[in-house]
């Protein structure tokens, strides 16, 4: 699967997933890769706000994908310190007006 920005402003790229054979002994890698430039205030706000949060929610969904997938995961990602506080800052953050598909 392979989803290209749409924003925020400044982000040029993509993400995907992809599903690999794996090694002997595993039965397959599900890769995510990132492929982006940053642009504008976008070069301080991805390192600084956007990459910690996006590193943690892509762990989490890996870790989920193999949990489903094998019932347990090795080794879980744990969030630090630093995104726990991001996590906290958003939430006091106002909502986003929902946007509603066109019929």
């Amino acid at each position: 699967m392979r989803f290209a920005f749409s924003g925020p402003r400044g982000f040029h790229g993509f993400h995907s997933y992809s599903v690999h054979p794996g090694q002997e002994g595993s039965t397959a890698v599900l890769r995510h890769t990132l492929a982006m430039t940053a642009r504008g205030p976008a070069r301080l706000t991805w390192p600084l706000l956007y990459r910690p949060l996006h590193d943690a929610v892509i762990e989490d969904g890996l870790d989920r994908a193999a949990r489903a997938c094998t019932g347990d995961v090795a080794s879980p990602a744990r969030w630090s310190p630093y995104v726990r506080l991001l996590r906290r800052l958003v939430r006091l953050l106002p909502a986003a007006p929902q946007v509603r598909p066109h019929a």
